[in-house]
């Protein structure tokens, strides 16, 4: 009996072969230095005992170089008597970078200096902390692991202060205040599919507020604590390859906020959708529509604003705020230059964007006299060599105020 069950195996195998359907018998990773290779496995479909299929390979070559670890990903695959061998090429990144972020527009310049582990352990677990200087003090520290073991389960946690002079509109005048907030985080992670997860947890915060034109009688230093129930879910079909993407992503981000000692509560709801499209060898078009909604008790620290490093380039720092908002950033970006080391790239975009006010109703953010629209250009130094560095130098103008303009400078792409 099991002469014949050697037998009917063999046949299978033989008629696998003359049809062009080989088994996989080896799967191997060179040039890893750092990164577990147990942990890569988590991403591939090709694996030993299966059919090859080179449509599939390509697949998780491309997978591998998602994971943003890699400077290069090759797979190279061998016949023989047995089957197919498949061996990846891989080129480690730098997964230990300094934090270098700064920005900076008319009247108001701001930076961050820090470190980052972005492969802790070898398994894409970060962990690091930075300091920022926006006018005042802040620092954020923080942890990630994706995967528990080879669970789906993950989690993140932090630990930040973050302090800034905050401008508040009440009674169509605009007042400063000194801003300070402490928050713990904890949230735990769950991912279906990869590039399909949600996390959901809880924050503490502890707010302080003071009025710096403190001789208004109206405005008085208070503070409040806080807890926050956060929901996040994530879609992720992103194609990396260096300074291009192709494909796009959702992100719905629900959370309730709680005041201690106060009969204060409300809830905010953002989508953000992006999508990108490579054109040709060297263009990519990128867009990002956000939709956001908080509850509009008539406070004036609305939890939306109008901002040149968050939504609209060029309108100013903080510029307004909302209990909504309706935004459209397109761009289109052109490779001028590049070689193995770094590349440039031109930049043309717009910026829409509509904000709904304090105690307005949800159809006031299609209405055409709150509606923002900045046009520029821009450029984009990009490293090849360090993930994810990449300075960044915009110039937009109100198209229908050309008095309102301004230079906008960052690390980072602005979506």
């Amino acid at each position: 009996m099991m002469k014949r069950g050697v037998f009917l195996l063999s046949l299978l195998f033989v008629a696998n072969m003359l049809h062009g359907q080989k088994p996989i018998v080896d799967v191997n990773f060179s040039g890893l230095k750092k990164t577990n290779e147990t942990y890569l496995r988590k991403f591939i479909h090709q694996k030993e005992e299966i059919i090859f299929n080179d449509k599939q390979l390509e697949s998780d070559v491309q997978a591998l170089r998602n994971l943003n670890l890699f400077l290069n990903v090759k797979a190279h695959t061998t016949d023989s008597l047995a089957g197919v061998i498949i061996n990846y090429q891989l080129e480690e990144a730098l997964s230990i970078l300094p934090i270098i972020n700064f920005g900076g527009i008319k009247d108001n310049f701001w930076f961050q200096l820090g470190v980052t582990e972005l492969n802790w352990h070898g398994k894409g677990k970060e962990i690091g902390g930075y300091y920022r200087y926006d006018q005042k003090h802040s620092f954020h520290i923080f942890q990630k692991t994706p995967y528990i073991n080879s669970s789906k389960w993950g989690y993140g946690v932090s630990l930040a202060k973050f302090s800034s002079v905050e401008p508040i509109f009440i009674n169509q005048e605009t007042v400063n205040y000194n801003f300070d907030n402490y928050t713990i985080e904890v949230l735990p992670r769950y991912e279906f599919v990869y590039g399909n997860d949600i996390q959901f947890g809880f924050a503490l915060l502890g707010e302080k507020y003071e009025p710096i034109v403190a001789e208004n009688s109206l405005l008085k230093p208070f503070s409040k604590k806080k807890v926050i129930f956060k929901v996040v879910h994530n879609l992720n079909r992103i194609n990396y390859f260096y300074q291009y993407l192709d494909g796009f992503s959702n992100q719905i981000f629900a959370e309730a906020v709680l005041t201690f000692n106060a009969d204060e509560f409300f809830w905010k709801i953002t989508n953000e959708f992006k999508f990108f499209k490579r054109v040709g060898g060297k263009g990519n078009f990128a867009t990002r529509a956000r939709l956001g909604i908080a509850t509009s008790n008539g406070s004036p620290f609305a939890p939306f604003v109008l901002d040149s490093f968050i939504n609209i380039r060029g309108v100013g720092n903080r510029v307004a705020r909302g209990s909504g908002e309706l935004v459209l950033n397109l761009e289109y970006r052109q490779t001028l230059f590049e070689n193995e080391i770094y590349a440039i790239q031109g930049v043309a975009f717009s910026d829409i964007g509509s904000w709904r006010g304090i105690g307005e109703s949800f159809n006031s953010l299609f209405e055409r006299e709150g509606i923002k629209f900045f046009s520029g250009i821009g450029t984009r130094f990009y490293s090849k060599k360090i993930y994810n560095l990449i300075l960044r130098i915009d110039y937009a103008v109100n198209l229908e105020n050309k008095n309102e303009r301004g230079f906008v400078i960052g690390v980072k792409q602005y979506f």
